[in-house]
């Protein structure tokens, strides 16, 4: 009895162990996400959206013009993000991250060309969906002033 209750003792801590934690959940989420979307891989950062922020997507990606693919084109190096911090809310159903992005492009009004950024820092809002993190839109990423 004691041997049993020691191996199934044991296999609930290893079954724990085997999965992500909602922290590192969230750091992947937000890191895949800004990795794809401020390389303007929208059909990628879709994936790691909920189902109402994909119209923001469309939106993003009707927003980019020849002007802009000619910026991107001319970059050498994408654009890369760094996770700043992540705020798990006491709900455990939401959390807010602080996100740096290093050489962006930022769209500029209709009929410029965006502009390289060299360092922005944006924040996400993420949900708990169903056994996964989504990131949360409810307009564009802004940079903070």
């Amino acid at each position: 009895m004691r041997k049993l209750l020691l191996i199934m003792t044991l296999m609930f801590l290893s079954s724990c162990s085997m999965g992500d934690s909602d922290g590192e959940q969230i750091e992947k989420v937000a890191t895949s996400f800004s990795d794809a979307y401020f390389n303007y891989d929208f059909k990628q950062a879709e994936r790691y959206l909920t189902s109402d922020s994909k119209k923001w997507i469309a939106y993003a990606a009707s927003n980019i013009h020849d002007a802009d693919v000619q910026v991107l084109r001319n970059q050498l190096d994408d654009a890369s993000v760094q996770i700043d911090d992540i705020q798990q809310n006491d709900d455990d159903s939401t959390a807010s991250v602080s996100v740096i992005v290093n050489n962006y492009m930022r769209i500029d009004t209709i009929g410029n060309a965006g502009r390289m950024i060299a360092e922005a820092k944006f924040h996400l809002l993420l949900v708990h969906s169903g056994s996964s993190w989504k990131v949360r839109m409810v307009g564009l990423p802004r940079s903070e002033k």
